[in-house]
């Protein structure tokens, strides 16, 4: 029997543990059985420091919202979120977040998801599948760090129910335990966060930087919308256009496009003459997106100017040197978002060696017409958003066909004007992925060292941050 992982526990003690009612040898191997003593030392569990929230949305309210799902987090923990119109509102009941809560996802995806949220992001919308924590005896920053470690979530798994739809329940999220921290060792912890969220916030104004300096140059700064009541089309142009619903025809759409020629646009070139190649990616049939070797990416890691890697969905290598050879990813390849968050455009840099996308994605390869930077820029700027809800279909979840797609045009400027917006832009954007590069950097360390305390000790914990170098973009 040497060698052997056996444990031995109490049959009238499963039920007390957790909701999910496990048996099986990976819940009581001696690896968690220790892991347990080691977080249970102390008796304290997350309910005694934290509160759950209850506020909630209710759909019918009025005007747009942010919104924040699954997948508008990424593995770090900073969140990424979406305007949606009240009449994309979910359906199921939602929670409204304030500053220094923290959400984590109750439904069991690929991999543990928890957040802090930030000032930014007080009052925001989140997802029915996260609880919502309001740290009482702990600072949110440490809190955080914890439900982000590696034992934690491992915790998190064990605890969910065998079903179709795996889940944690809020009693066991609730019931999970946790060390005490000594004073010191959490204001290290805090400051490393709120560093890392400082941090992301440079990143945030150099992307919204990127997005106004075509803008700038062209001095549109102030140009407006405008949303009259009704509008007048003649049947010859909707005939033309092969769309009969009011939404393509706005007169917002109009309007851009003569506020850009009044900028001394010279011409408008559509897509058909810019691009080399357009495509877009599909899901394997029958794989299971939790196996593989290849990233694969969908709409929600695809936002302006940037693309997360990060993705937990994954494909075979044989699926990306197969069947979706033409998707595979290359550096200078432009991603567009095609379904759901339609218009969301980045430019490949840095690209894994393997990485694909989904059928939600559009991979397009431009000539050398006009830099590749400007027209990412135009893209993502107020005049390209207004193409992208042109072009895409009237419907709850908005989608633009490859057709539509190559019917997009680019405004022609002066050489001189579109080399200087995509030398700045391509600035911008450079110095934003560095800024988020050194705030998940902080976030990794901060979690990182929480689980060295909780594997070792705090004194190990310290002496690893201290042989770390973070150091800060310039």
């Amino acid at each position: 029997m040497e060698g052997l992982d056996i444990s031995e526990v109490r049959f009238s003690s499963l039920r007390k543990e957790s909701s999910a009612f496990r048996i099986d040898a990976e819940r009581f191997s001696q690896k968690i059985v220790l892991l347990l003593r080691r977080l249970q030392k102390d008796r304290l569990k997350i309910l005694d420091v934290s509160l759950p929230t209850q506020e909630g949305f209710s759909p019918t309210n009025t005007g747009d919202f942010d919104y924040i799902e699954i997948g508008g987090v990424n593995a770090h923990g900073i969140v990424t979120h979406e305007r949606l119109p009240q009449n994309q509102a979910p359906s199921r009941a939602t929670h409204i977040v304030r500053e220094g809560n923290i959400i984590t996802s109750t439904v069991r995806p690929i991999r543990c998801i928890t957040a802090l949220i930030s000032k930014e992001q007080d009052g925001f919308v989140c997802s029915s599948g996260f609880s919502v924590l309001n740290p009482i005896g702990i600072s949110p920053e440490l809190l955080f760090a914890y439900l982000r470690t590696e034992p934690v979530c491992k915790l998190m798994d064990l605890h969910t129910t065998a079903s179709m739809y795996p889940a944690i329940s809020e009693r066991d999220l609730l019931n999970l335990p946790i060390p005490r921290f000594s004073d010191d060792f959490e204001k290290l912890i805090v400051n490393f966060v709120k560093n890392a969220y400082a941090a992301y916030r440079n990143a945030s104004r150099s992307f919204e930087k990127a997005e106004t300096t075509l803008l700038s140059a062209l001095d549109l700064e102030n140009w407006q919308a405008p949303e009259p009541l009704s509008y007048v089309r003649g049947s010859r142009e909707v005939f033309a256009a092969g769309r009969f619903d009011a939404e393509h025809y706005k007169e917002k759409f109009y309007t851009a496009k003569q506020a850009i020629i009044g900028a001394k646009a010279k011409r408008f070139i559509p897509f058909s003459q810019l691009l080399l190649s357009l495509t877009n990616g599909h899901t394997p049939l029958r794989h299971d997106l939790m196996k593989g070797e290849v990233p694969f990416l969908c709409a929600e890691h695809i936002t302006d100017f940037n693309i997360s890697f990060e993705s937990e969905k994954r494909i075979l290598l044989e699926h990306h040197e197969g069947e979706l050879a033409r998707t595979s990813i290359s550096n200078g390849d432009v991603l567009f978002t095609i379904k759901g968050r339609v218009g969301n455009a980045a430019i490949v840099e840095n690209a894994p060696e393997n990485a694909n996308i989904n059928q939600d994605v559009a991979l397009l390869r431009f000539n050398d017409v006009l830099p590749v930077w400007y027209i990412a820029a135009y893209l993502n700027s107020l005049f390209g958003k207004l193409q992208s809800e042109k072009m895409s279909t009237g419907a709850i979840n908005p989608f633009i066909g490859l057709f539509s797609l190559q019917q997009f045009e680019i405004p022609e400027f002066d050489a001189n004007v579109m080399t200087s917006i995509a030398s700045q832009t391509h600035c911008f954007v450079t110095h934003a992925r560095r800024f988020k590069q050194h705030a998940t950097q902080l976030l990794d360390a901060a979690r990182r060292a929480v689980e060295i305390a909780i594997e070792d000790s705090e004194t190990a914990a310290l002496a690893g941050l201290k042989a770390q170098s973070v150091t800060p973009p310039m």
